[in-house]
């Protein structure tokens, strides 16, 4: 327990306490090219945006604790030694998924400078029942349970691993069964081999990366599909095409808590083979007209996205899953590229409207009231080559899916019924689960007024993604939480004043690669960082005090049940 201790304060660290670097930390030589994430926390900005708001270790373990302040204090002291433990808390934190395992199990590496090894030895060795560290070369190791920490002279390494049960799946690179690796032995094994990694099996020889640790970012995030192509996924063994069109596939994201918002921005980068069919099926930008015609300004939710359908057919073939794939549409008798050529690539999903009603449950006069959510939503997609589309439409009358009526188009099991509103619209495919909102979006006439963030956001953007979060939560009365219950209602309007609206957009391949940024407003602090941070210790506090009222009624409930003997009269 320990050991784990450790380990949670070593997370707290790594998003609470470490400098930016100009330059990559050297220890990123520990962890593997084929991590598929690694997350580089800046801690030392992020503890100086907390402590705008006077937000210490003190105080947040504080909450996190129960009543007890013995236990706050052990927490507390806990911490001190381990800022002292001969960490370098002047560079980053870097925490990973190093590898792919397709058997079950996972495995999370967390790793930091060292600048003190006998520091850091002495603090492991007066942790009460600690082990004492097994040497393994230059490197020192201690285990418990799914957990291991080890340190060479300029680094620590937390490994945190699963069992790797053996679900009897098919693996190409072994005749042999699999037997369950217990997770102290994957751990332990995983902090030998990232510490012997070569130059250039490590993250640190990807350009990429090294270029991203020199961006001014609290959070830099790198994503690679070199663990899903490479041959730590024996399904790549069947699929060769797929692992060579993965293969050079990688993103980018800085995240920065600003004033009342949380900045994201981002590249996604691709191999040529992939390269060479985004170029050739480059899409439009999204359609912002299939939006403004949408027929109410209480918008809760969009999503605009616009691109070619072709692009997917050509995909497959050239994966050499174009054949397979159209076995299975086959018996349907159609084929991808003509579902490709059906629809233009222009669609939009819109949702408005939100509101909690409050339904009566029954007749009966003893039945409770429970409450129910609802909205008004359009699905439109623009319809591409006529002849194709109206061919799947007859395919699917044949198999007697829809029927046709006219310009509309009915599900067969629901002739007749209310609920779906479904039409061809002039090129527009348009589905509502509202009839007034369908009959207003088919006219075009009266449009919605787009919010800010959707209209400044939306030009040539290949996607648009908007959520209206403070008018959703507005929607939830205070009254949907039981009277009793004061504490969640507590949370719930502190929720109502701490978070806002989000957005992200995402431009076309240019070539190299395709751009995307996006917002996500939070109120109550300082700063963004601030804000949630106070918000996740009002709920912890909320929460404390609603067990706390629990108990009481509870142990209330116990006496009236079984009072107290009272005391015998005096003779």
């Amino acid at each position: 327990m320990k050991y784990k201790m450790l380990a949670a304060i070593a997370v707290v660290a790594a998003i609470t306490l470490t400098a930016c670097s100009k330059k990559g930390p050297s220890y990123a030589k520990y962890i593997p090219k084929t991590s598929g994430y690694v997350v580089a926390f800046d801690v030392k900005s992020m503890m100086t945006k907390l402590a705008e708001d006077s937000l210490t270790m003190d105080n947040m373990i504080s909450v996190l604790n129960e009543d007890s302040t013995d236990e706050s204090g052990k927490a507390l002291a806990m911490w001190e030694k381990f800022k002292d433990a001969g960490l370098d808390f002047e560079n980053k934190v870097l925490v990973a998924l190093p590898e792919l395992d397709m058997k079950g199990g996972f495995s999370v590496q967390l790793v930091a400078g060292l600048k003190d090894a006998a520091k850091l030895e002495k603090f492991v060795s007066e942790l009460p029942n600690a082990p004492k560290p097994v040497k393994e070369g230059d490197i020192s190791l201690v285990t418990e349970g799914e957990l291991a920490l080890g340190w060479n002279k300029d680094a620590v390494m937390i490994m945190v691993s699963t069992s790797t049960p053996n679900y009897g799946m098919l693996d190409v690179t072994d005749s042999n069964a699999v037997a369950e690796v217990p997770g102290a032995d994957k751990a332990k094994g995983n902090i030998k081999k990232f510490f012997n990694l070569k130059e250039e099996e490590s993250i640190a020889s990807v350009k990429a990366f090294n270029e991203l640790m020199q961006e001014t970012a609290d959070m830099a995030v790198y994503t690679s599909s070199e663990s899903a192509a490479g041959a730590g996924n024996p399904y790549m063994a069947f699929m060769p095409k797929v692992g060579e069109l993965l293969k050079g596939v990688y993103s980018t994201s800085i995240i920065n808590f600003e004033a009342d918002k949380i900045s994201i921005s981002g590249a996604s980068y691709v191999g040529p083979k992939l390269a060479e069919l985004l170029k050739k099926y480059a899409g439009p930008v999204a359609d912002k007209s299939l939006l403004e015609r949408y027929p109410s300004a209480n918008l809760g939710a969009v999503a605009a996205f616009s691109f070619k359908p072709e692009v997917f057919p050509a995909v497959l073939k050239e994966t050499g899953l174009d054949a397979l794939a159209n076995m299975a549409t086959a018996e349907s008798g159609t084929n991808f590229e003509e579902i490709g050529k059906a629809f233009k690539g222009d669609f939009a999903v819109i949702f408005s409207d939100f509101e909690v009603k409050q339904m009566d449950a029954g007749k009966d006069a003893l039945s409770s009231m429970s409450w129910q959510p609802a909205g008004k939503l359009v699905v439109a997609a623009r319809i591409g080559d006529k002849a194709a589309f109206d061919k799947l439409l007859g395919l699917a009358e044949k198999q007697q899916m829809l029927v046709r009526q006219g310009n509309r188009i009915v599900p067969a099991a629901e002739v007749g019924a209310q609920g779906i509103y479904a039409g061809i619209e002039g090129d527009l495919l348009v589905i509502s689960n509202d009839s007034a909102i369908y009959a207003g979006y088919a006219s075009g006439k009266a449009g919605a007024k787009l919010a800010e963030p959707v209209a400044a956001n939306m030009s040539n953007q290949s996607m648009l993604f908007y959520i209206n979060t403070p008018g959703i939560l507005k929607a939830i009365p205070e009254n949907l939480v039981d009277s009793s219950d004061v504490y969640t209602r507590n949370i719930l309007v502190r929720s109502k004043e701490v978070f806002g609206e989000i957005w992200f957009n995402s431009t076309n391949f240019d070539g190299k690669k395709v751009d995307s940024k996006g917002e996500v407003k939070v109120s109550g602090g300082k700063n963004s960082l601030s804000a949630l941070v106070k918000y996740l210790m009002y709920i912890a506090e909320q929460v404390k005090a609603k067990d706390k009222a629990d108990e009481a009624m509870i142990n209330a409930m116990i006496e009236q049940v079984n009072p107290p003997a009272e005391a015998a009269p005096n003779e």
